[in-house]
């Protein structure tokens, strides 16, 4: 069964990876997509409200999963977490919102009307740690649940948002928002591999991980 109960049994020489919406690589639309051996877990944001990250590290630790794209740091000791790259944070707004200026302060962005995605979130936990070592207070207008609606608010002008360039990049291409960056080097989001430490991993999974 699979690991939500939502798609098709996989088979036993599959290898179950865990991949969260909006990763670097937006290769799969869907919820799942399989192929002869190899078999994407996709959670969508906007279907629970437990954030996709922490849910499929949740199936990794208990074994349900070979392997999964991670976001958030290693806070769980059952898990192995290798950091595979880093993404910067972006300040986004609706087309036109957004003034001529390189990059936005964390000054800057604590004046805006803020549409943030609710906590427990990775991308939360690093801007609230920043902002209070500055002690500053930000002006949070709106907490979303999942990052579709998340951009879709801000596309309607309700709000600026603060998320990485591969969770928009389709609707900055086509002009539906305008993104700057942040002049700050600790607002980026770490994207892990992980694999459990108690489940010994299958063949498949040693030789892609």
């Amino acid at each position: 069964m699979d690991p939500a109960g939502t798609g098709p049994t996989i088979s036993v020489n599959s290898l179950s990876v865990g991949e969260p919406p909006q990763t670097i690589c937006q290769a799969h639309d869907g919820h799942c997509a399989t192929s002869t051996n190899l078999r994407i877990f996709q959670r969508n944001g906007s279907v629970k409200p437990l954030r996709a990250s922490r849910r499929l590290g949740l199936l990794l630790a208990q074994g349900r999963l070979d392997t999964a794209v991670l976001f958030d740091g290693p806070g769980d000791s059952g898990l192995a977490m290798e950091a595979v790259v880093q993404e910067p944070l972006l300040l986004v707004g609706s087309a036109g919102s957004l003034d001529d200026r390189e990059s936005y302060t964390i000054e800057d962005i604590a004046q805006l009307s803020l549409l943030l995605l609710s906590r427990p979130n990775g991308i939360r936990e690093v801007l609230h740690t920043v902002w209070s070592e500055n002690h500053i207070a930000p002006k949070i207008v709106a907490e979303v649940n999942a990052p579709s609606l998340l951009i879709d608010a801000v596309h309607s002008g309700l709000g600026y948002a603060i998320l990485p360039a591969c969770a928009m990049e389709d609707r900055l291409r086509a002009g539906d928002l305008e993104a700057r960056p942040i002049a700050s080097a600790r607002f980026t989001r770490t994207v892990h591999i992980a694999t459990s430490r108690v489940f010994a991993p299958t063949p498949a999974a040693e030789h892609v991980h």
